[in-house]
């Protein structure tokens, strides 16, 4: 999932309600539909995407299908496993032990974990968003296209907050110069 997130600059829900039929291994195209978040009783429920332009279709590296694909493998293996209580009827990509949607809190508390064991106290599953804006515009990737990538409306949230210099310099004079 955070191979996901960092590749294709998903946000935590969009990449946990990702499910099978919307990643199309033939074409490498992986379809953002929905997103995972809680209703106002806290529970976990399937949702429109924050906002219109967040429904997107997004061209997928080979290194994020070939993930999803041996994720699957061991989906199948651990399903096998734990036999009866496996439930996924939404095909999900990215579940609970038992098949269900991942719990949004669940998922920051493991990220949370995982970066503090290398080292990156503070960090949170938004942070690999922000580092995919960041890579995305720093390669290149006109500003145009990382807020379409990203889902956003217009570019102001992107500039203003999503993308942060790489670079210890800026560039604009050598290019001028060449």
């Amino acid at each position: 999932m955070w191979l996901a997130m960092i590749y294709l600059g998903l946000r935590p829900g969009e990449a946990a309600e990702l499910s099978r039929p919307d990643v199309d291994f033939d074409r490498k195209h992986i379809h953002i539909r929905r997103a995972i978040s809680r209703d106002e009783h806290g529970a976990i429920i399937l949702s429109e995407p924050k906002t219109v332009q967040s429904v997107r279709s997004l061209d997928a590296p080979e290194t994020v299908l070939e993930a999803f694909r041996r994720h699957r493998t061991e989906q199948k293996r651990h399903q096998l496993e734990v036999g009866e209580i496996w439930s996924n009827p939404d095909a999900m990509i990215f579940t609970s032990p038992t098949g269900h949607p991942i719990d949004p809190m669940i998922c920051r508390k493991e990220f949370k974990r995982l970066v503090a064991s290398i080292g990156l106290d503070g960090w949170t599953p938004n942070e690999l968003r922000h580092s995919a804006a960041s890579l995305m515009s720093d390669a290149g990737m006109p500003i145009e296209q990382v807020a379409d990538q990203l889902g956003h409306k217009d570019l102001l949230m992107l500039q203003k907050h999503y993308r942060h210099r790489i670079r210890p310099t800026v560039s604009g004079g050598t290019v001028l110069g060449s």
